[in-house]
């Protein structure tokens, strides 16, 4: 099928398109959810030497950090002006990140989210 037949069929098939957009939001949460974890924990890379692995070190994208940081910087902003609680120390924000990666994961498979009444957020 070629892509102009694609984008046709999308644009007179309503379930075609619903499904598109389903698809397209589940491909969206899990680069979402890939991004933080790697952002968060980093990426696991192979040293090799002459063609031949001898180490393995743990890699962070930062112009993606940046990127997240820039993202929420206005959230983190107006959470703070209010006075709720945010964990500082580095066990709480690994915790409250690594729950949100859950809630992601909850919500891409369906499933009710952690935490909650199955209603939706994160």
């Amino acid at each position: 099928m070629s892509r102009d037949a694609v984008y046709d069929r999308r644009k007179a098939d309503g379930e075609f398109r619903r499904r598109w957009e389903q698809a397209l939001l589940g491909a969206y949460d899990a680069l979402e959810a890939r991004a933080l974890d790697e952002s968060l924990n980093g990426r696991r890379v192979k040293i090799r030497y002459q063609g031949k692995v001898v180490d393995e070190e743990v890699q962070f994208d930062t112009r993606t950090a940046l990127t997240l940081l820039r993202m929420h910087r206005e959230t983190a902003e107006r959470v703070r002006a209010q006075g709720e609680a945010t964990p500082t120390d580095r066990a709480g924000l690994i915790r409250e990140l690594r729950e949100r990666l859950l809630r992601i994961e909850a919500r891409m498979l369906g499933l009710p989210e952690p935490g909650t009444d199955g209603e939706a957020g994160c």
